[in-house]
């Protein structure tokens, strides 16, 4: 047995290398900007006041005012957001009390409820989640386009949206 051991009971083995760490909840979703910082207001925490920023905000605890962000807002099971928000888009899994509007997408969780009105491209609203407020689609507004262009379509969505909720 000598050709596994040496000398002083040292083997030729290779050293074991230790296994890459496992998450045991899922990594948040990689937003546009590989760059992008996010802002945790942690379980337990309360902040008072407007929070405005490029970052995306994670809200685990609560926050008692209006935010503003260029990025997305998450609301974590337990967070609660008491304030009118504007992001690029909004995912609601505890409670927002006010208005929304975001530039892409409001999506509402299963665990979510939302007490205000809602302005949004897109609105996706879990089996389970709790909307009480109006909610508008319009279309996402371009840069190069005419101020009040999007009345009309958006006036005629509406009704077809009215007619076919009646006929149903």
């Amino acid at each position: 047995m000598s050709i596994f051991r040496r000398e002083g009971g040292q083997t030729n083995e290779p050293e074991a290398r230790p296994k890459p760490v496992q998450r045991s909840t899922p990594a948040p979703a990689p937003s546009s900007s590989s760059q992008t910082k996010t802002t945790l207001v942690a379980g337990g925490s309360t902040v008072e006041g407007k929070i405005k920023g490029a970052s995306e905000v994670l809200v685990e605890g609560v926050v008692d005012g209006e935010i503003d962000l260029e990025n997305q807002l998450i609301i974590g099971e337990q967070g609660r957001v008491h304030g009118d928000v504007h992001a690029r888009s909004v995912r609601i899994s505890g409670r927002l009390i006010g208005n929304v509007t975001a530039l892409d997408k409001v999506e509402l969780m299963p665990s979510g409820s939302i007490e205000g009105d809602v302005v949004a491209p897109r609105v996706v609203i879990a089996e389970g989640g709790f909307c009480k407020g109006k909610i508008e689609m319009n279309p996402p507004q371009h840069k190069n386009a005419k101020a009040g262009s999007n009345k009309e379509p958006a006036a005629k969505s509406g009704a077809s949206v009215a007619s076919s909720i009646g006929s149903s």
